[in-house]
């Protein structure tokens, strides 16, 4: 799993909460971030709020790379703020959960093992993507009529008429990997459907 906090002694902190179940790899720079985030398919990964050494916050960091790069790894937000509630409330399930760093030691272990299974993993692909396409505005939009270009083959029924809610719905059981290839598919078409209507 990787965990992304600009302060390596929290980072190594975090790595030894987590080191009798995982294998963790830790960054500290806003830098090295898209090298890692892109390189490894990860199982969890941790991000810090707050994030020094770059004009935006972990969150900001951790959403933009969802949407840019289809990330469907499970992400879960640890931070010092104390405003962790009001976070949680904007940024919904976007995130897998969220923990106070004074909470770390027990919530955070417990946390990413529900992230590593594939239960935790529907769960959180479903509000994720539902949460992103709500945002956007475009749940209930009708899927494309073109869709050649998408593979469908994990759909059992035909796609044509149905809305992104549907196709939500259906992405949502399946073995870890087919479950991340279909969120990724869901993922183009939320984004599809935005920049249709900002056209």
């Amino acid at each position: 799993m990787l965990i992304f906090d600009d302060d390596a002694g929290w980072a190594e902190q975090i790595a030894l909460s987590l080191q009798d179940g995982f294998n963790t790899t830790s960054i500290t720079e806003p830098s090295d971030w898209n090298e890692h985030i892109r390189s490894t398919y990860w199982d969890a990964i941790v991000v810090d709020v707050q994030i020094l050494g770059s004009d935006i916050n972990g969150l900001e960091i951790a959403e933009r790379s969802i949407l840019e790069y289809e990330i469907t790894t499970p992400v879960i937000v640890i931070s010092v703020v104390p405003n962790l509630k009001e976070i949680e409330k904007k940024h919904g399930r976007v995130f897998f959960g969220y923990v106070r760093k004074t909470n770390y030691n027990h919530e955070l272990p417990t946390l990413v093992n529900q992230a590593c299974k594939p239960l935790g993993r529907s769960i959180y692909l479903h509000g994720m993507l539902t949460e992103f396409a709500k945002r956007f505005g475009v749940l209930h939009d009708i899927l494309p009529d073109d869709m050649a270009g998408y593979d469908f083959s994990w759909v059992t029924k035909n796609v044509k008429g149905k809305t992104i809610n549907d196709l939500i719905e259906i992405a949502g059981v399946g073995p870890k990997r087919e479950l991340s290839n279909m969120a990724r598919i869901v993922l183009r078409i939320i984004q599809w459907a935005k920049e249709k209507r900002e056209c």
